[in-house]
């Protein structure tokens, strides 16, 4: 009687057998095997698992570094956007420097036409 094609409810049946008879003995030796197999597949389904696990913690690990390079380039970008504000701040006053003495050159040349000495 071959056992390894056999369904397991007929297995299960075989082990009502005598504990010392033949029939017992092949159908525990059967059952033996198909659990091995079993903690073979799940064994190597594990090891599967943890080298996907592995992969995505590789990838969360880059994830990370670009996130850290992309908020480095944020930094830099508002530094460079706090040092371009203060250019402009300082052209306006040397611009608005420039308009008062403009009107006052202009205002002393009207006087020196309007008045002449």
């Amino acid at each position: 009687m071959d056992l390894r094609g056999m369904p397991d409810d007929e297995l299960v049946n075989e082990l009502g057998f005598p504990e010392g008879s033949e029939r017992f003995q092949k159908a525990k030796a059967e059952l033996t095997r198909r659990q091995m197999l079993i903690q073979f597949e799940a064994t190597k389904v594990q090891r599967m698992a943890a080298e996907a696990e592995a992969k995505a913690a590789e990838g969360s690990i880059a994830s990370a570094a670009a996130a850290k390079i992309a908020a480095d380039a944020s930094v830099r970008s508002a530094e460079a956007a706090q040092k371009n504000a203060q250019y402009m701040f300082w052209s306006v006053i040397v611009a608005t420097i420039s308009a008062v003495a403009s009107a006052f050159s202009a205002y002393l040349a009207y006087l020196s036409t309007v008045h002449p000495k």
